[in-house]
């Protein structure tokens, strides 16, 4: 509810010219989230695999359960397809909540070379998801 009334609030300074509507909303809903898994002391120093998702967490019907499956195989693919390194930048950053300082603490690289891998990493994703959702 919080993310809703923050957007409402901040309307006047959403600039469609960077990001989509639903862009935007996502990002301040995963902002408040690692604000408050941080204030809690959740997942701090935990690896990525240590991250609890519930089983059946989204409802699916026969009709989508197709599409859900392939939706996750092009994700877990595209994932896999990016260096290890950048692998672990991204999850440090998206599941752990640590931001690019503490990233580049525990992995042993400047703030920049971190910032730089999530970039790049996150371009290769959006390039497999791009060419996989294209009509061949």
């Amino acid at each position: 509810m919080d993310v809703y009334k923050e957007v409402w609030q901040r309307a006047a300074a959403y600039d469609d010219g960077r990001e989509e509507p639903i862009t935007w909303l996502v990002m301040m809903a995963r902002r408040r989230a690692v604000v408050r898994l941080r204030a809690e002391g959740e997942n701090r120093g935990r690896p990525a695999s240590h991250l609890k998702i519930a089983r059946g967490g989204l409802a699916t019907t026969p009709e989508t359960a197709g599409n859900t499956s392939e939706q996750q195989r092009i994700v877990r693919s595209a994932f896999s397809a990016l260096p290890p390194a950048e692998q672990q930048m991204i999850e440090l950053a998206y599941f752990s909540g640590l931001r690019r300082d503490e990233i580049a603490a525990r992995v042993g690289l400047s703030v920049q070379s971190v910032r730089a891998g999530i970039r790049a990493g996150m371009k290769g994703l959006r390039d497999a998801f791009e060419f996989s959702l294209s009509p061949r």
